[in-house]
C-alpha cells in the first residue's frame, strides 16, 4: 500500500494570512422556526494580503477542519486592461501637443463584435474627442481627429483609451503628457517598452457544483482547483470574500485563507450572520495577484473571481470517534486498521463521507450510512519507522455538521 497524496499543501501564504489566529470548527446551532442569527448584513468584505509561496508556519486550509468542498471550476471569458505610458522614466514617456491633430489607434485587440469605441480625455475627465467605429470602418481607418487648441504643451496629463466588449471586455489606456515636441500624427499601439500594467479579470465557472447548497452559519467552505488556479507562484496576493444576503446586504467572510500553491481557498460563514433557515446566500470571492514589473516590463495583475449560491439550513451537530487496532506495529508491512464512528446525538440518519488524515495527508473519502450512527473500518497506508498521527474527519451533509475526531498515534518500530 502506497502513501496517500497530500490533499492540501501544508503551509500558508504569508506572514498574516488568516483573519483570526486559528480556524475554528463549526459547532451545532439549533434554531426554532423564524430564528435569525445576530450579525447584520452590511456592505463589507474580508480582505487578506499575502505573498504566494512565502515561508509557511501553519496550514492555510487544514484538512482536519470539516468543510464543504467545492470546485473552483475553469477559467475563461477574461477581461483585459492594457495600460501604457508614464511621466517617468523617460523610456515610458508618451507625448501629445498643440500641433497634434490626429491619433491613430492600434490596440492589442480588434473589435469584439461590431464596435470599437475610443476617446481622448483631459486630466479633469473632460472629453476632448471620441469616436465609435463599426467593424467594417475599423478595418480601414483607426484615426481620431483632435480639435485645434484642445491640447496644451505645459506638461498636463491626458488619457487616450479604446474599449470593446461582448461577453468579455478589452480596454487599452495610454497616459499622455502635453509637450511641444509631440508629433502632428500620434500613433498609440501595443508597446512592451511603454506598457506599465496589464490587468486580467478572469471569472471561474465553478464547474459542476449544484446551486443552493445547504449551509449552516459557522461552516467552512473550501474551493479547490489545480495549482495556481487562484494565483501564480511568486505574486503578491490580496484575497477578498463576502457573503450577500437575499436582501442585498453583505457581510465579510471569516478566516479567509489559501494554500501556498494557489490550489485551495478557504473561508468561513460567520456564526452570527443575520439569516434564517431557507434564506439564500451568495458567496463572492476575489483573488487579486500582482507580479511586479520593472523599468522595461509591465506589472502583471490577475484577478480570479468565483461566486456560488447557498441556502441557510439548520444542521445537527455530530461527533466522530476514532480507534486504532494497535498503537505499535513491528514494520511498515504490519497492517494498522482504524475504526471510525460518526454519531448523530439526535438519533437521525447519518450519511456522508469520512476521511483519515495521517501526518497531515488525506486518504480517500469513504461513504458511511446508518441510523443514529455510522461506522467504517479503514486501513492506514504503509508507514515509515517512527510515530505517526491519525485523525478522522466527517465531512457533514445537508442536515449534519461535520466533525473531527481526537488525534490518535501509532508508532512503527522497525
Amino acid at each position: 500500500m502506497t502513501p496517500w497524496s497530500t490533499a492540501e499543501p501544508r503551509g500558508i501564504l504569508g506572514q498574516t494570512l488568516h483573519s483570526s489566529d486559528r480556524i475554528r470548527r463549526p459547532q451545532g446551532v439549533r434554531m426554532t422556526p423564524g430564528h435569525r442569527w445576530g450579525v447584520s448584513l452590511a456592505a463589507a468584505a474580508t480582505t487578506i494580503a499575502l505573498v504566494a509561496g512565502s515561508a509557511a508556519t501553519a496550514n492555510a486550509a487544514p484538512p482536519t477542519v470539516p468543510a464543504i468542498d467545492l470546485p473552483a471550476g475553469n477559467s475563461g471569458d477574461s477581461s483585459f486592461i492594457f495600460e501604457y505610458g508614464a511621466p517617468s522614466p523617460p523610456s515610458r514617456l508618451l507625448t501629445i501637443g498643440s500641433d497634434t491633430t490626429r491619433i491613430l489607434f492600434d490596440p492589442p485587440f480588434g473589435p469584439a463584435g461590431p464596435e470599437m469605441f475610443c476617446k481622448l480625455v483631459a486630466s479633469d475627465g473632460t472629453t476632448i474627442a471620441e469616436r465609435l467605429w463599426e467593424d467594417d470602418w475599423w478595418s480601414t481607418d483607426h484615426g481620431l481627429d483632435v480639435p485645434a487648441g484642445a491640447i496644451s504643451d505645459d506638461g498636463a496629463l491626458y488619457t487616450a483609451s479604446c474599449v470593446t466588449q461582448m461577453e468579455s471586455r478589452s480596454e487599452a489606456r495610454w497616459t499622455l503628457v502635453g509637450d511641444a515636441g509631440a508629433p502632428a500624427e500620434l500613433t498609440l499601439n501595443h508597446s512592451a517598452e511603454k506598457a506599465t500594467r496589464i490587468t486580467e479579470r478572469d471569472p471561474l465557472d465553478g464547474c459542476c457544483a449544484p446551486d443552493d447548497i445547504a449551509i449552516a452559519p459557522g461552516e467552512r467552505i473550501r474551493i479547490r482547483g489545480s495549482a495556481g488556479i487562484w494565483f501564480p507562484l511568486g505574486s503578491a496576493v490580496r484575497l477578498e470574500a463576502r457573503i450577500e444576503g437575499s436582501s442585498g446586504g453583505t457581510v465579510p467572510a471569516e478566516q479567509v485563507s489559501a494554500t501556498s500553491d494557489g490550489s485551495v481557498l478557504g473561508l468561513t460563514i460567520p456564526s452570527g450572520i443575520a439569516a434564517a433557515p431557507g434564506d439564500r446566500l451568495r458567496v463572492f470571492v476575489e483573488s487579486t495577484s500582482t507580479v511586479s514589473g520593472g523599468a522595461t516590463s509591465a506589472d502583471q495583475v490577475l484577478t480570479r473571481l468565483w461566486n456560488h449560491s447557498f441556502v441557510v439550513a439548520e444542521k445537527q451537530a455530530t461527533t466522530t470517534a476514532l480507534t486504532l487496532d494497535r498503537r505499535y506495529a513491528l514494520t511498515s508491512r504490519t497492517a494498522v486498521n482504524a475504526r471510525v464512528v460518526v454519531t448523530d446525538p439526535a438519533g437521525g440518519q447519518v450519511d456522508g463521507t469520512v476521511t483519515l488524515i495521517v501526518d497531515g495527508r488525506s486518504g480517500p473519502a469513504t461513504t458511511v450510512v446508518g441510523t443514529g450512527s455510522a461506522s467504517a473500518v479503514l486501513r492506514l497506508p504503509a508507514l515509515s519507522r517512527g510515530p505517526h498521527t491519525v485523525v478522522a474527519v466527517f465531512g457533514g451533509s445537508e442536515r449534519l455538521l461535520g466533525s473531527t475526531s481526537p488525534t490518535r498515534q501509532v508508532r512503527i518500530l522497525l
